[in-house]
């Protein structure tokens, strides 16, 4: 039997959120308390967020919003090689 130390096997997750989803949750949070003054209806909305966002990751493999929202923010990178600086020449 190989022993394993509990924090390495274990899942990087608070509440059943990852670090980006509780980044996400937090801006809103900000958002939503700027916007409205009701603190029962801030609270609610909040709730259903996160209830929303437990939601959405049951299922997906770890780290899957962070993939989405680098795929979308972040630029293709085309590297050059060496037949693409030859097909420049001609």
């Amino acid at each position: 039997m190989i022993k394993v130390h509990n924090k390495l096997s274990g899942k990087d997750r608070i509440a059943g959120l990852e670090l980006v989803d509780i980044l996400i949750l937090a801006f809103l949070y900000l958002l939503i308390f700027i916007c409205s003054n009701h603190l029962f209806l801030n609270i609610l909305m909040l709730v259903s967020i996160y209830l929303f966002l437990r939601t959405y990751k049951k299922g997906k493999p770890p780290h899957f919003t962070a993939s989405v929202i680098r795929f979308f923010v972040a630029r293709p990178r085309y590297h050059r090689t060496v037949e693409h600086l030859g097909e420049e020449c001609a």
